[in-house]
């Protein structure tokens, strides 16, 4: 007790009288409020509510929020972190644990502490099936704090690299095969049979995937039945209709991309994704360019261009006189396509479940990874037309959030939430998250701006 600030003693001393009482609950809160209400105390509560709750970690789990566990995380230190999310991981806790490293993600920039970092490799071994884009986005960050000499855990850092690395290669299974590769992979080659229906399906799909050349390569070795190159040779033929199509869309999008795109739209680093023909309207809107009044218009322009582009063709094939279509603009046509066809998936995704459209909604998919500018864009359409389901609504919201945690970001709710009734709970609720997350983006402006949004409606998600 005697660590405790002058402030906090009082609190803290009736919160360990109260323990394993009813009255209990109330002392928490009182004693959360107060600890977390000053940066210079974060440190010091924390490791209280750590030993207050020795040997009833559950109970803390429950009773602490993803805003207490950043603001310790930004204060430097991580011990009712690593306590919290242990019991998180072990109750199963997605709704808690993706948002947190959400958060985490969110705030990178600012995490670079020996004990933060170990925090993020830990979430980054956890998630490396679950949610294999996050793990590898935080595997990245400790790499680069690494090479600026900040040390880490060895052991925690070579079972993240190797988890992520195995992650990586089963990316783009359904859940459930990626869960079986976990559990798979975690017990080694002791499982003897592969003659189950789950296990046939979990080696069809590896066969799919399989590059030699990968490092995670012998980790899956040494867990596959003997017989696996005959069976992969047997099973690598002709891909479903559904597959090829995915193929041929991602190969013919590259092929666009790989003849004619302006360096300023495509990034340097990693792997190139689809590029809309609106350019760079979403990195307008990340640094101070485009309401949503202007997107909603950019969206109204793609289908009359298209609209009229095939007029023109239904009434002559070739007009007397015609000039010839430049490649350039034949290009941009093949785009205007493509676009057609994302918003298309667009008015698909208003229709079904949080359940069938997660994946895509949160990134997991090849075709539209988490850091591609394409999945940003999808998620401020999905604002403006919203989702018929009021979960994906919540989800959506709380998503754009974490991929870009900005002033006009602020901007874009405050026109959704005025032109769309249908979209101000889920608005509100982002508010009240992103007013909890510790990120350097927030001033006093904005955090009013944000309060207002907050108040819009206190409907929480089920």
């Amino acid at each position: 007790m005697a660590r405790l600030p002058e402030g906090l003693r009082a609190g803290g001393a009736e919160l360990w009288a109260a323990r394993g009482r009813r009255e209990e609950a109330g002392c928490f809160e009182a004693f959360r409020q107060a600890a977390f209400a000053k940066p210079e105390w974060v440190l010091e509560a924390a490791d209280f509510l750590v030993h207050c709750f020795e040997g009833r970690e559950p109970v803390l789990a429950g009773w602490t929020g993803i805003g207490e566990l950043m603001q310790e995380l930004s204060s430097g230190g991580a011990m009712l972190t690593l306590t919290v999310v242990t019991e998180w991981v072990m109750g199963g806790e997605r709704r808690r644990l993706l948002p947190f490293a959400d958060a985490v993600l969110a705030s990178r920039a600012h995490l670079t502490a020996e004990p933060t970092l170990d925090v993020m490799l830990a979430l980054a071994s956890t998630l490396a099936f679950l949610r294999p884009a996050r793990a590898r986005d935080l595997l990245a960050h400790v790499e680069a704090c690494r090479r600026d000499g900040v040390a880490v855990d060895r052991a925690a850092h070579a079972e993240a690299v190797w988890r992520v690395a195995c992650g990586q290669v089963v990316a783009a299974g359904e859940e459930e095969v990626r869960s079986f590769w976990d559990q798979r992979l975690s017990r080694g080659s002791e499982d003897g049979g592969w003659d189950q229906a789950e296990e046939q399906r979990a080696l069809r799909d590896l066969a799919m995937w399989w590059r030699e050349e990968e490092p995670a390569a012998a980790r899956f070795r040494a867990v596959l039945p003997a017989d696996w190159d005959a069976r992969r040779d047997r099973w690598a033929g002709p891909r479903s209709g559904s597959e090829a199509l995915g193929e041929e869309r991602v190969a013919e999008s590259r092929q666009v991309e790989n003849e004619d795109v302006d360096s300023d739209v495509v990034d340097e680093e990693g792997p190139r994704h689809w590029v809309m023909a609106a350019g760079s309207w979403w990195q307008g809107f990340l640094v101070g360019g485009l309401t949503g009044v202007v997107i909603a218009a950019l969206v109204f322009m793609v289908f009359e261009w298209n609209a009229a582009r095939h007029r023109s063709q239904a009434v002559s094939e070739v007009e007397p006189g015609e000039r010839p279509v430049s490649p350039q603009a034949a290009r941009e046509v093949e785009r205007l396509e493509e676009e057609l066809r994302f918003l298309g998936n667009v008015e698909s995704l208003r229709e079904v479940s949080w359940d069938k459209a997660s994946r895509m909604l949160m990134g997991e998919t090849p075709d539209l990874p988490y850091d591609s500018r394409l999945y940003a864009e999808l998620l401020v359409l999905l604002h403006w037309a919203p989702s018929r389901d009021p979960i994906t609504r919540f989800h959506v919201a709380e998503l754009l959030l974490r991929r870009a945690p900005t002033g006009d970001l602020v901007t874009l709710w405050e026109e959704v939430a005025e032109a769309n009734e249908e979209m101000r709970p889920a608005i509100a609720h982002a508010a009240r998250e992103a007013l909890a997350m510790v990120t350097a983006s927030w001033t006093d402006e904005l955090r009013e701006r944000l309060g207002r949004l907050a108040e819009l409606s206190q409907e929480e998600p089920e």
